[in-house]
């Protein structure tokens, strides 16, 4: 049984995969495995640049964290 509120998750990258090994099959051979290679490599790099905003954000909630953490203490005594 699939998970049906990831369909749209699953949809969205098969067809990013497809239009990203499309714009390679222009460069190489749409049959070579260098193609697929390449279009997974493209396809993880994108997806971390999108998470990029996201760890930035997790970092500075982080700081900010470590920044209290000796008042935290102090409230805890």
């Amino acid at each position: 049984m699939t998970l049906s509120f990831l369909s749209p998750l699953y949809n969205a990258v098969s067809w990013l995969m497809v239009q990203i090994h499309t714009g390679l099959s222009l460069f190489m051979p749409s049959t070579s495995g260098q193609a697929w290679f390449l279009t997974i490599i493209v396809l993880v790099v994108l997806m971390r640049l999108i998470l990029v905003p996201l760890f930035v954000k997790q970092m500075h909630a982080m700081r900010k964290m470590s920044a209290l953490n000796p008042q935290l203490m102090e409230l805890r005594k």
